[in-house]
């Protein structure tokens, strides 16, 4: 990537009628021509409005080694990532390569099973019989609760 440029990413299976959403981006970034940090650049972007704005300057290991796992991540899902990569260096020899991307889904919650037991005691300490209840709950909201 050259002083200024950038890239998006989306989900491969975003439409307008399929919202597939991510969590975050995740790629490795290597100088070139003797670039020591880069400025990168996010919006996220959920629905066509922007939802987040980051900046952050991190510093580049020298020679052909890369910075491992940089990570834009958001607590909420968002549709699309906008990055940007500005430099204080030489530009017409300098930028950074960008590898390695992959995206963040949310992991799935299992449906869950709580079973609940009640024994109540009377003013005077006569205890009365336990009843229980279970309550399930549909985590991947499939209409089911399937519990192994």
């Amino acid at each position: 990537m050259n002083q200024n440029e950038g890239f998006f990413a989306q989900d491969a299976a975003w439409s307008t009628s399929n919202d597939a959403e991510i969590y975050g981006l995740r790629f490795d970034i290597q100088g070139v021509g003797g670039t020591k940090s880069v400025n990168i650049e996010s919006w996220l972007v959920d629905d066509g409005a922007v939802v987040a704005h980051n900046m952050q300057k991190i510093n580049l290991p020298s020679g052909n080694n890369v910075y491992d796992n940089f990570t834009i991540s958001s607590a909420t899902s968002f549709d699309q990532v906008y990055v940007r990569f500005t430099y204080d260096t030489k530009l017409d020899t300098s930028g950074v390569r960008v590898e390695n991307f992959a995206t963040e889904f949310p992991n799935p919650v299992p449906d869950q099973q709580f079973t609940i037991g009640i024994k109540a005691v009377d003013q005077d300490l006569d205890p009365s019989q336990q009843a229980t209840f279970t309550v399930g709950v549909d985590g991947n909201h499939d209409g089911s609760i399937l519990i192994t």
